[in-house]
């Protein structure tokens, strides 16, 4: 493995490690969030793994993908708690972007050592771009006492908003590219790295302020 796996893999080793320790003090949206990068460190050895015997990591995406969008949803859901419309929303669209990812998996003739889940990612993408853009209408019109740096939900929806814009943007092209019979420039395999650092080192820092938070019983920030 390449040292940036290694520092992945430590930094999702990290924030899984802080979230069990203080799993009491949190509140269940980060319950939830520690459980999905715990799922996310699995694959990613899983997917090591995997590259030794059949030389590809595409299998492992066909299953984070709709897991992926399951736990954003859930957490999403959790967020909205004044507004059962937008619960709603947020459940049904989930539902049918699941429907489609089986749909694209098993009916069509894609192989799954052979083809990367670009169009499944590109939907998790744009549902989970789009609902944190809600978040944060939601929080300008709900404001709260506590500062913005210091809120965790500002952080864990900040990564994902910056997470799935590079990623949207970057497998917009894949299919495209692969069809010309080229591979990916490496740098889009490092810009895919680096955003991950960036939301996971978010996910981090909104866990460590929504404890601090819970510990100060104080506040309405999710």
């Amino acid at each position: 493995m390449t040292p940036q796996v290694w520092i992945y893999l430590f930094l999702l080793l990290s924030a899984t490690a802080y979230g069990v320790y203080n799993f009491r003090d949190l509140t269940l949206p980060y319950r939830l969030l520690i459980a999905q990068v715990f799922l996310v460190l699995l694959s990613e050895i899983t997917s090591q793994v995997i590259r030794h015997f059949i030389l590809s990591s595409f299998p492992v995406y066909y299953v984070l993908i709709p897991a992926l969008l399951l736990f954003n949803s859930l957490i999403y859901r959790t967020l909205f708690k004044s507004s059962i419309v937008l619960k709603e929303i947020v459940t049904i669209v989930a539902i049918i972007l699941l429907v489609i990812h089986w749909y694209l998996s098993l009916c069509t003739s894609e192989v799954w050592t052979e083809s990367f889940p670009s169009i499944s990612l590109m939907l998790l993408s744009l549902f989970t771009i789009s609902v944190s853009l809600l978040v944060f209408i939601q929080m300008l019109y709900s404001p709260i006492m506590i500062p913005l740096q210091k809120q965790a939900i500002f952080w864990w929806n900040s990564g994902n908003l910056f997470f799935y814009s590079v990623t949207f943007f970057i497998f917009g092209y894949f299919r495209y590219i692969k069809g010309l019979g080229q591979n990916m420039p490496e740098w889009s395999y490092t810009q895919i790295w680096l955003a991950s650092m960036v939301m996971y080192s978010c996910h981090f820092t909104s866990l460590y302020f929504n404890r601090k938070k819970s510990n100060l019983k104080n506040g309405n920030d999710q």
